[in-house]
């Protein structure tokens, strides 16, 4: 492998690293805002549920939909949970690229104070 082969594959490694580096911090967004809004939906099911309690006619179904507003919150943390345990997976993968690069980089130099 040439010095210049060895920098395109330097470059690669590192469009590599960026595309991981972006789905990692989408994958963080992505967990929050799915937390956020099955929280936003549970306590809006919550309160529905509360408004329909007092109403003779609609008190059982208040109980009903209000006991729902737990479980949607579930899977929200769930879902949130699951998506921060799979990300530090791309972190691990991202240490691994940069060891490659720095691996690399070290022989270009060592390669290169040695012609010199």
């Amino acid at each position: 492998m040439t010095i210049d082969e060895a920098w395109a594959v330097i470059c690669a490694f590192e469009k590599k690293k960026v595309s991981y580096l972006e789905r990692h911090r989408s994958a963080e967004a992505g967990a929050a805002i799915t937390e956020t809004v099955f929280h936003s939906l549970s306590e809006t099911t919550n309160a529905v549920g509360r408004g329909l309690r007092p109403f003779p006619v609609t008190t059982l179904v208040g109980w009903v939909v209000s006991s729902t507003s737990q479980g949607i919150s579930n899977v929200g943390e769930t879902l949130g949970k699951g998506i921060r345990e799979i990300n530090p997976l791309r972190a691990t993968q991202i240490d691994e690229i940069n060891e490659q690069i720095n691996s690399l980089t070290l022989v270009i130099e060592t390669v290169t104070s040695e012609a010199k």
